[in-house]
C-alpha cells in the first residue's frame, strides 16, 4: 500500500468580522498584512540563511466567487462529518460551477483511506480532483453542554488538526442536487458513508436545502518562507451573506503549505507552528473565539 500523502497543510484563524468594516479592497487586505501579520513574522521567525526576512509579497485583487453549502434540514451530512459545497463565479444556471464533497475527521487514517468518489461520467471523471489536506486551527472548548448558541473559546497555546478527503468536479446546470439520491449520483461513495455514519434509516428521497448565498472574496499573494522548499501562502477570506458588504459575516486569515512536491521537514513544521501560535496570541483582539469554522456558519 502506498504511504499516506498529504497534499497540503492549512493553518486557519477566524477573525472578528467587525474589524473589517467597509467594502473589501486590496488596500484593506494589505493594511492588515503590513501592520499585523508581516510584523508577527518578523518578530517571531528567524531570518533566512541569506539574511532576508521570511515574509515576502503582498495581497493581489480578490478572487470573487459565489458559494453555497447543501444539507438536509436535520443536517444529515454534517452529522456524518460530510459537507457538500457548490461554488462558482455566479450561481445562475449559465455560470461555470463546481461541486465538492468533503469528509473531514480528526483521524488521519479514516480521512485518508475513505474513498470519496466522483461521478462515473467520463467528462467529469477526467476533470475531478481529489485531495487530502490537514486543517490546523486553535484548540477549542465548549463552555457548557447545556448552553445554547455558539459558546466556543480558544486555547492560544495549542492547536487541533482535522483531516479532509475531498473530491471536486464540474457541476452542470441541471445537476444541482435537490435530494440525497441526486447527490449520491454525483458522488457514488456518499450513500455508503451515510450508512457508515449510523444513519442507516435515512431516505434517499430526503430533500437537500441550501444555506445562505455567499459572496466570497479571497485575497492571496503574501508568503512566508519556512525553509526546505516549503512556503506558506496567505489568504484573507471574507464571506458576505446577501448583497450588503458593509461588514462581512465571516472573516479568516490562513496560510497554506503545499506538500505535493516537497515533504514537510522538521524546521519548516516548527516555524509554521511557532508562527501560528504567535498569530493567535498577538491577534487576540482580532480573533473570533465564538465560532468554530466558516462552514458551521454557512449550513442551512
Amino acid at each position: 500500500m502506498d504511504p499516506i500523502h498529504l497534499n497540503g497543510r492549512e493553518y486557519k484563524l477566524l477573525l472578528k468580522p467587525t474589524k473589517f468594516a467597509g467594502d473589501p479592497s486590496v488596500a484593506m487586505a494589505n493594511n492588515f498584512w503590513n501592520h499585523h501579520v508581516k510584523l508577527i513574522i518578523k518578530r517571531h521567525l528567524d531570518k533566512r540563511s541569506n539574511g532576508q526576512a521570511r515574509s515576502n509579497g503582498h495581497f493581489a485583487a480578490a478572487k470573487i466567487r459565489r458559494v453555497r453549502f447543501w444539507d438536509s434540514k436535520s443536517h444529515l451530512l454534517a452529522s456524518c462529518d460530510l459537507s457538500l459545497r457548490q461554488r462558482g463565479k455566479t450561481l445562475d444556471p449559465d455560470g461555470e460551477q463546481e461541486i465538492t464533497l468533503k469528509l473531514r475527521t480528526s483521524d488521519l487514517f479514516i480521512s485518508a483511506l475513505t474513498p470519496v468518489t466522483g461521478s462515473n461520467r467520463r467528462a467529469e471523471t477526467k476533470r475531478a480532483k481529489t485531495k487530502l489536506e490537514e486543517d490546523i486551527a486553535p484548540l477549542q472548548v465548549q463552555l457548557s453542554r447545556s448552553s445554547t448558541g455558539r459558546k466556543v473559546v480558544a486555547d492560544y497555546g495549542a492547536t487541533r488538526s482535522r483531516f479532509s478527503r475531498s473530491t471536486t468536479q464540474p457541476l452542470a446546470a441541471d445537476e444541482v442536487p435537490g435530494t440525497i439520491a441526486q447527490a449520491c449520483k454525483l458522488f457514488p461513495s456518499l450513500e455508503k458513508e451515510l450508512m457508515r455514519g449510523a444513519q442507516r434509516d435515512f431516505s434517499l428521497k430526503t430533500r437537500l436545502i441550501s444555506g445562505p448565498a455567499i459572496e466570497e472574496h479571497v485575497f492571496k499573494g503574501p508568503k512566508v518562507e519556512l525553509g526546505g522548499g516549503i512556503s506558506g501562502e496567505f489568504a484573507l477570506t471574507f464571506w458576505y451573506f446577501g448583497k450588503r458588504r458593509r461588514i462581512p459575516h465571516v472573516s479568516e486569515i490562513s496560510f497554506r503549505c503545499s506538500t505535493d512536491d516537497v515533504p514537510m521537514n522538521l524546521p519548516a513544521a516548527q516555524r509554521a507552528h511557532l508562527l501560528f501560535v504567535a498569530m493567535q496570541k498577538e491577534l487576540a483582539g482580532w480573533v473570533n473565539t465564538q465560532d468554530s469554522s466558516k462552514m458551521a456558519l454557512a449550513l442551512p
